[in-house]
């Protein structure tokens, strides 16, 4: 037995030698300084892969790509290699400790947000070139790092042309794909707008899709094709033969700039009239879209509020937040938003019961205002599966029924099975029969998942046999 551990002990040791001889070798247990005067002297480039502890990508290279011996040829004799952790974990290594100051340094200066990320530098310290992602295979991978040492394709040799070349629109097209292929954001919306300004047709579809990426990057009204939008909404929408291109571009914007600081300060009641009023009268030329998305938004703060205030304590504190809730958004629909996150909280911590009576409430008042696919989730999950209250089953009913009629013909087929399911829950086995088998044809007629449509034939076996559809006691 010890002969046989010692074997595979030394086996296994061996096997992690060879990777790290025929791999990539990393210094990492230098310093960062110490990395940069070893490159210096020995005349190489060096080779930063920025990774995290989470990254999925990260540790995809790191086991498949790192470990091949052509890449760790090629990298090895042309670099010196460093990998440099960019999170923080309470199971880090000293020599990972060591490097947190100089994570966070790379990660601010040269804007690293997506992982992995790759930095190249000369043997002088200076950055040149940048990756980022996973690759495929080995060649790949030794492609960028040739791309590294070319200084027609370092990105950050031809960053130091741009200002050379802003009127060239080839140039300007190549360094700005390679900006946005890099995540280098804050870069490509500076890059992207010098080539807008060089080129001849703004009004072309590409350029406009470009205008529209730049500006959801930057989400600031002082974008430079800010205005422009706003002021060209009805041409804009024709040319892209979209009705509403221009008013989901820039709701955001707005929204951040002009509300989210009213919200932030907390200095006065936020009335949405007045908010309304307030951006009717300043974009007079964006439609009732606009305004739509601009509620919505608004909406999706007052649940954030609602959601931060209800974890303050072990348990929440309802009616306080209903005062607070109700004190800073008057004239808003803050009710049904309370509602639907009581029903959200509750369900979280499987209380069934208070989950049932929150959704009750909210499909009592304000279920003409729920979306089709919300009132199924929340008849089907929140109410047949975990409620047994008569009361509660027949309100769920009767708005699915209503759904059924409203909605699509292309989806009815899982609202009209959730029907079906409570009204057998309510004991109208005969009813949940016909609209179990409805439910069934409208899946076959509208070709929806073979699976699905199983599950409905399984259903209508059980109603027929007087068994539950739901599992009891949970």
């Amino acid at each position: 037995m010890r002969f046989i551990f010692f074997f595979v002990f030394v086996f296994a040791f061996g096997v992690c030698l060879k990777a790290q001889e025929t791999g990539i070798r990393f210094d990492s247990t230098l310093s960062w300084s110490a990395i940069q005067a070893k490159a210096k002297t020995e005349n190489k480039y060096i080779f930063v892969d920025c990774y995290t502890t989470w990254c999925g990508p990260c540790k995809y290279m790191s086991k498949f790509i790192f470990s091949q011996k052509t890449v760790g040829d090629f990298f090895n004799s042309h670099f010196i290699n460093v990998a440099v952790q960019m999170d923080q974990t309470q199971k880090d290594s000293p020599v990972i400790r060591n490097w947190y100051k100089d994570a966070e340094n790379l990660s601010k200066e040269y804007d690293i947000h997506s992982y992995p990320t790759y930095l190249f530098f000369t043997p002088e310290g200076l950055i040149v070139h940048r990756a980022v992602g996973s690759t495929e295979n080995a060649n790949e991978f030794i492609g960028r790092g040739n791309e590294a040492l070319n200084p027609s394709r370092q990105y950050y040799t031809l960053i130091e042309q741009w200002p050379q070349y802003k009127r060239d629109t080839v140039f300007l097209d190549n360094l700005l794909k390679m900006s946005l292929a890099l995540s280098d954001n804050a870069r490509a919306v500076r890059i992207g707008n010098d080539y807008l300004h060089a080129v001849h047709n703004l009004w072309a579809t590409d350029k406009l899709f470009l205008m529209r990426r730049l500006m959801v990057m930057s989400s600031s009204i002082d974008s430079t094709w800010f205005n422009f939008f706003v002021n060209n909404a009805s041409d804009i929408d024709r040319i892209t033969n979209d009705a509403h291109f221009v008013e989901r571009v820039v709701s955001k914007a707005i929204f951040d700039e002009e509300i989210t600081p009213l919200i932030v300060k907390e200095e006065k009641p936020i009335r949405w009239e007045d908010i309304s009023n307030h951006l009717k009268k300043e974009y007079p030329q964006l439609d009732k879209v606009f305004m739509d998305i601009i509620e919505n938004l608004l909406e999706g703060d007052i649940a954030f509020e609602i959601r931060l205030a209800s974890k303050k304590d072990s348990s929440a504190n309802w009616k306080e937040i209903e005062n607070v809730i109700a004190a800073k958004f008057p004239g808003s629909p803050w009710k049904r938003i309370l509602f639907q996150e009581k029903a959200d909280y509750y369900a979280g911590r499987k209380q069934w019961g208070e989950c049932g009576k929150a959704s009750y409430l909210l499909l009592k008042q304000y279920g003409n205002e729920i979306s089709d696919e919300d009132l199924n989730n929340i008849a089907w999950e929140y109410i047949f599966l975990h409620s047994s209250s008569q009361k509660i089953l027949r309100e769920a009913s009767k708005w699915m029924r209503n759904s059924i009629i409203r909605s699509p013909e292309s989806i009815q087929y899982i609202s009209i099975d959730t029907y079906a399911n409570i009204l057998f829950k309510t004991g109208q086995q005969k009813k949940a029969i016909f609209w179990e088998q409805k439910a069934i044809e409208r899946a076959e007629k509208n070709k929806a998942n073979p699976n699905e449509i199983l599950g409905f034939k399984r259903t209508l076996e059980k109603i027929n046999k007087e068994e539950p559809t739901w599992i009891e006691g949970i």
